[in-house]
């Protein structure tokens, strides 16, 4: 067979990049070019040696899965090995202390529920201005209300009293004042100091 010659080249490569019209638009043209048999032979080694390599990366691939899976079996077994029939001294002492905490809160919120029912039942100006303060002190004292009172809540309880004491008339400056106290205090955030800060 004759060589290829530079024009051909040229006029297939146009043919495959002009757009085409009518039923072959979205037909792939087969190549014009002639091949020779030493070409046809190296194309079937070039498919040959890619069939090998890509052959060997996927045997490649499986290996490297098998031995991922070998590994994550390997640690999934050591957490059963490693799990806990008893709980720790660690565990043991944290909820000793979540307890603690829950009973001294149950407690202060006892507390801190009976000061605000000494505020909704009050009469006068004194005993309003007493019983707010009495508050704002406790929470003061304590850092913060208690886990389960919502700062929300005792502020709508206070507005509450606040207004029907002012519909009899007796809401002074004073208890205004007291009023806005426990306000702030209750707004007010507390962080602990860390240790070694």
């Amino acid at each position: 067979m004759a060589p290829v010659s530079y024009i051909t080249l040229v006029v297939s490569a146009l043919t495959l990049l002009l757009p085409r019209k009518g039923a072959d638009a979205f037909v792939h043209p087969r190549p014009a070019l002639p091949r020779s048999r030493q070409q046809q032979q190296s194309i079937m080694v070039m498919s040959a040696t890619r069939r090998a390599f890509l052959s060997d990366q996927l045997v490649g691939a499986i290996g490297a899965g098998v031995l991922g899976l070998g590994l994550a079996t390997e640690r999934a077994t050591a957490y059963e090995k490693e799990y806990l029939k008893e709980p720790t001294a660690e565990f043991k002492a944290m909820e000793a202390r979540q307890a603690d905490f829950s009973a001294a809160q149950r407690a202060y919120k006892q507390e801190f529920v009976k000061k605000l029912d000494a505020f909704l039942a009050v009469e006068t100006d004194e005993e309003a201005v007493s019983t707010l303060n009495a508050m704002s002190n406790t929470v003061i004292q304590r850092g913060g209300l208690p886990e389960s009172v919502r700062i929300n809540d005792l502020l709508k309880t206070c507005r509450r009293k606040k207004a029907a004491m002012k519909d009899s008339g007796k809401w002074s400056t004073p208890v205004q004042i007291a009023y806005e106290t426990l306000v702030q205090t209750t707004n007010r955030t507390v962080v602990p100091l860390q240790s070694g800060s």
